[in-house]
């Protein structure tokens, strides 16, 4: 499950003076902060285009294009080395989505999928999910289906 439900606890009602009710504000406030925190903040990436190298006696070789993989455990999912030939022979660092895809192939997230799901990536499908309020379980499918910079 992606969510799991929570009970509240029943409110509890005090009677406070001025003094104690201030009080009880501040330590809300120093409470909210340790537990709150902001979300991550990154750059919006960059497309990638980095051609390393053109190899001209490689074009036509074959049909399809190649992709390779760094399959090393010790480098995480950003930094992994993802590289295609393409049928022109020309040898290029993978595009983002290319670099999600072969990522999720071989080290596969939980709860991820390969393709957007249909409530995120249609807007029909998403006005139908937003209608049901549901905005806990959209905003937790959203976190694990993309990168914080996608």
């Amino acid at each position: 499950r992606l969510t799991q439900e929570k009970y509240l606890a029943d409110p509890v009602y005090k009677f406070m003076t001025d003094k104690q009710l201030e009080e009880a504000r501040q330590q809300v406030q120093v409470t909210a902060r340790k537990i709150l925190k902001p979300p991550p903040v990154m750059k919006i990436r960059e497309p990638i285009d980095d051609v390393i190298s053109d190899d001209p006696g490689l074009k036509g070789f074959d049909t399809a294009k190649f992709v390779i993989t760094d399959t090393t455990f010790s480098r995480n999912n950003r930094n992994r080395t993802i590289l295609i030939r393409d049928v022109d022979g020309k040898l290029k660092a993978a595009d983002w989505t290319t670099r999600h895809f072969m990522n999720q192939t071989f080290f596969p997230m939980e709860g991820r999928d390969l393709e957007t799901p249909l409530m995120l990536g249609d807007d029909e499908y998403f006005e139908q999910v937003l209608n049901r309020e549901q905005y806990e379980f959209i905003l937790s499918r959203a976190c694990i289906q993309f990168e914080p910079d996608d």
